[in-house]
């Protein structure tokens, strides 16, 4: 094995006639030692329901992509449905 440590427990599952084993390892570590030039470094988590959540717990707001776009097409195709109106009648 690449890791050494103790093996707490080991799920194996198939998918789609795939195999595939799952280990969960105990591993001794050691702490790490930051340097001054990563002092200022910032966790960032990317996330569905927040663009970004920071490690102090802030969140970052994204846009809404979806409900903007679904607007957008809502009055495309209202405005299509005039437009076919008006040349069938004229």
């Amino acid at each position: 094995m690449r890791f050494s440590g103790k093996i707490l427990s080991a799920t194996v599952s198939r998918v789609a006639n795939k195999w595939f084993v799952s280990i969960h390892v105990q591993m001794e570590t050691t702490p790490v030692k930051v340097s001054e030039n990563q002092a200022d470094v910032v966790d960032v988590d990317l996330g569905v329901k927040n663009l970004a959540t920071l490690y102090n717990g802030e969140t970052i707001e994204g846009g809404k992509p979806l409900k903007k776009l679904s607007l957008k097409l809502a009055r495309n195709e209202v405005t299509s449905l005039c437009d076919d109106n008006a040349t069938t009648l004229g």
